[in-house]
């Protein structure tokens, strides 16, 4: 329930700020607004606005704080496969000896792919916890759509041209000539 304070002001009562985090806790289970309202007893605007206020409860400051500590966790993973990649790795067989073949040991480069691969992911996870991997808007124009605009402008331009010919004439045009 919100209740009106002593100064004309709206408040939250605990108890709405449970039902609140209630509902926002139902919406990350992927429940819609409406099932959401009908749980409540409310309207589907009103279990959105419901989970709005949850939302608006989480301290920004804590939220820039994680998003912080998970680049930072990150940047780690980053340098740790950046030394992985710079070690030399080499085939080692089933009974534990280095392969080579005329004396010169093998390179593994299982190893080395299997970083970048780890590389890829973190940045992948970077990109997705700074909104840089959200897909962009491309407006495709065809050669359809640019002739038929150009026919629209022309026969927009004829009608112009055609009523300006007429006003000088002095000819009226079917639209001023009286019904009968």
């Amino acid at each position: 329930m919100i209740v009106r304070t002593h100064r004309g002001k709206f408040m939250r009562t605990p108890e709405q700020i449970a039902k609140d985090h209630e509902a926002a806790e139902m919406r990350s289970r992927a429940m819609s607004y409406a099932a959401i309202g009908r749980h409540f007893g409310v309207s589907k605007q009103t279990a959105h606005n419901m989970v709005e206020r949850a939302i608006s409860d989480i301290p920004r400051e804590a939220t820039e704080e994680v998003v912080r500590l998970e680049l930072e966790k990150l940047d780690f993973l980053e340098r740790t496969l950046y030394d992985i990649m710079q070690k030399e790795h080499l085939i080692v067989t089933a009974s534990g000896k280095v392969a080579t073949v005329d004396g010169v040991p093998l390179p593994d480069d299982s190893v080395t792919m299997k970083a970048i691969d780890g590389l890829l992911k973190v940045s992948e996870r970077r990109g997705k916890i700074l909104g840089i991997n959200a897909p962009t808007k491309h407006e495709v124009i065809t050669l359809d759509i640019v002739e038929a605009e150009i026919r629209r402008l022309e026969a927009e331009l004829g009608a112009d041209d055609d009523n300006e010919a007429t006003e000088i004439a002095g000819i009226e045009t079917p639209a001023e000539l009286p019904e009968g």
